[in-house]
């Protein structure tokens, strides 16, 4: 089928890229490449669920012409991306909902979470309400542990979410 060789050094800037190559004779080939440090124990690569609550914002911006908003949130983490439901006429929703992204916990804490809040429009395009951009600690995350989170959204109010690691059986 042909071969194609690869710079690593793109592994400087960052521990985990995603590929798409062309090859020589027909076809491409999507792959990722991880750089793991000696010593790291092989758990950053276990497969399993990333479950991520999302509770609640309050005090969001307004994305409506009537003052209110229809917000729902996006988790996306490289590829993998989920969404929540929405909430009609609030700019302190509660969602009390869990999205969930399947992959490896390393691919996960390289590339963190992005959240990102969005007004609902019936007829034209959803509005953005603000992006929350977060890291993942490995750690904590293997352990079992939940991480809850308060954040800030730039544009106005804050997200309360927690998120939770589930290996597979």
């Amino acid at each position: 089928l042909g071969e194609l060789s690869v710079d690593l050094r793109v592994l400087e800037a960052q521990s985990h890229v995603e590929l798409i190559r062309d090859l020589p004779t027909k076809g491409t080939v999507h792959f990722s490449v991880t750089w793991l440090p000696k010593g790291v124990v092989s758990y950053t690569l276990e497969l399993g669920t990333l479950h991520v609550h999302l509770k609640r914002a309050s005090g969001i911006k307004a994305g409506d012409w009537n003052g209110s908003s229809d917000p729902y949130v996006k988790v996306l983490s490289g590829e993998r991306e989920a969404r929540g439901k929405v909430v009609k006429s609030s700019l302190d929703p509660v969602w009390d909902e869990v999205v969930e992204l399947q992959g490896n916990l390393q691919e996960f804490v390289a590339r963190g979470l992005l959240l990102q809040l969005y007004d609902w429009d019936r007829f034209d395009s959803d509005d953005a309400l603000g992006d929350v951009q977060v890291a993942l600690d490995t750690d904590r995350l293997r352990t079992g542990e939940t991480l809850e989170m308060a954040e800030a959204v730039p544009t106005r109010g804050t997200l309360y979410f927690s998120v939770t690691w589930a290996p597979n059986p």
